[in-house]
């Protein structure tokens, strides 16, 4: 966690848990960190466990923040490629 902070911040103290459709078509839940401070434009940066970094705007925050059930989203190229699943 010391490397997410280095490069983004200070974290929320909340793990925020994303559900995504992996290629083959299941679904996986992720365990992210969320920067507790926004930048000028209110985007907040996530990252996945495996050290990858997700640009988070006010709108997906607020919904993170609010939502009580997680429904899936398909995956972030980026993740993707960096789990191999390209």
């Amino acid at each position: 966690m010391r490397a997410i902070m280095d490069k983004y911040g200070p974290v929320l103290d909340i793990d925020f848990t994303l559900v995504h459709f992996l290629p083959d078509g299941n679904k996986q839940r992720f365990a992210v960190k969320i920067t507790k401070h926004p930048d000028s434009d209110g985007t907040r940066y996530a990252t996945y466990p495996n050290g990858t970094g997700l640009v988070v705007g006010p709108a997906q925050f607020n919904r993170l923040m609010m939502s009580k059930v997680e429904l899936p989203t398909p995956m972030p190229q980026r993740l993707r490629e960096s789990l191999d699943l390209i």
